[in-house]
């Protein structure tokens, strides 16, 4: 996604411009995660030459840009998106958690639970 709307990430063009916009990065309970090959003050170096940023954030049950995230991460269609694909993820996750405590007694609270104030 662009800052501009035009998108940032591996795109490919069109017959009236990108159609498509690939912006590699990582959905968790509490944030959507950007990778990029472009240095920014507020970006995290996570390997040789690659950079993660925490485009959006999840409080008070949906995501909320920072200053620097791009527009097309801002558009309500794509927050719409974000938050179901978060619901499924965080369905998966209790699914996970619920199966491995019936195989491992007393397991319930060990790794991957959302605090409450994540959940929704």
């Amino acid at each position: 996604g662009g800052r501009d709307g035009g998108g940032g990430g591996g795109g490919a063009e069109g017959p009236r411009g990108r159609t498509v916009n690939l912006d590699p990065g990582l959905l968790s309970a509490g944030s959507v995660v950007l990778a990029s090959s472009k240095f920014a003050p507020h970006r995290i170096c996570i390997g040789e030459g690659i950079w993660a940023e925490q485009t959006l954030i999840f409080q008070s049950k949906r995501f909320k840009p920072q200053v620097w995230t791009y527009l097309d991460y801002q558009r309500p269609e794509v927050l719409a998106y974000l938050k179901t694909a978060r619901k499924l993820l965080v369905k998966i996750k209790a699914l996970q958690q619920r199966t491995r405590s019936r195989e491992r007694p007393g397991a319930e609270n060990q790794g991957g639970a959302l605090p409450e104030t994540d959940r929704g």
